[in-house]
């Protein structure tokens, strides 16, 4: 089937498995770039991400989402969720690592996109980076965006969306609503109304510590599920502890327990984005 494809895109054979990939629009000279999720499928569309180095770079290329006709490998849309479409020059990242869930029954595609780059300082990309570090649903004909809902708000802790969404059915308020739910590396679990991307259970935005770093300016607050206080739970609860202490230091022997307590305790950490 690779050979019918449109010849304009070069035909690079990555693991088992052959891709197109526009090497011709975008300059991955110098950059670690790679395909690390199978293509999702939409009908006779294979929609594929990319993976890259958000780490040691801010200028990063290769964050585009491509669509493809299956049978001829011609490109039917590309979807950038990069700080850079939004005016940050000096930033990339927000590429799409993660598996990409489809609901072939409303042609909606999720994408779950990783932090914007350079992942651990974000003085050079101003605001909340909109598709970063988000959930983004498509128009599976289009590439047009139709809803977001971002995880963490300028993230400098690499806190990707690391995990493909699960299209599943919850029932709520007597009723059935189909649901994204959305699983994060601190520990969060949202579920969002796949349509709309509200959540089916209540979010706040928690006032958060503010950074110390010169130049850096992190968000005031990020989104925290509801903490359960009823007897049936508001908000699916955290994963992970929130908040880790020196009395949580860990070792084989007391010596190993006193030096980790040494080193933690003049850290901050008051919650997951600290």
């Amino acid at each position: 089937m690779c050979e019918s494809w449109d010849l304009s895109w070069q035909i690079r054979k990555l693991g088992s498995t052959y891709f197109s990939l526009p090497f011709s629009r975008v300059n991955t000279r110098g950059y670690s770039f790679r395909r690390r999720s199978p293509p999702a499928v939409l009908g006779d569309a294979l929609i594929v991400g990319s993976a890259i180095d958000d780490m040691t770079r801010a200028r990063t290329p290769g964050a585009e989402v491509h669509a493809f006709d299956a049978r001829t490998g011609a490109l039917r849309w590309q979807f950038d969720p990069s700080p850079a479409r939004d005016g940050a020059r000096l930033s990339g990242g927000g590429n799409v690592w993660a598996p990409i869930a489809v609901d072939a029954a409303s042609g909606l595609v999720f994408l779950p996109t990783a932090g914007p780059s350079a992942s651990y300082w974000g003085g050079e990309r101003p605001g909340e980076d909109l598709f970063a570090s988000s959930v983004v649903a498509l128009d599976g004909a289009t590439g047009r965006p139709v809803w977001r809902f971002q995880t963490t708000h300028h993230d400098i802790w690499d806190y990707d969306v690391a995990a493909q969404p699960t299209l599943a059915t919850v029932r709520r308020d007597g009723s059935d609503a189909p649901v994204a739910i959305v699983p994060t590396k601190m520990g969060f679990v949202f579920v969002l109304d796949r349509a709309t991307g509200r959540p089916v259970f209540p979010v706040t935005e928690r006032p958060v510590p503010a950074s110390d770093v010169p130049g850096e300016n992190a968000s005031p607050t990020q989104p925290v599920p509801a903490s359960p206080r009823q007897p049936v739970p508001a908000a699916p609860p955290p994963l992970v502890p929130q908040r880790l202490t020196a009395d949580d230091a860990w070792g084989l022997t007391f010596v190993d327990r006193l030096l980790c307590r040494r080193k933690s305790e003049p850290l901050l950490s008051d919650s997951s984005p600290t």
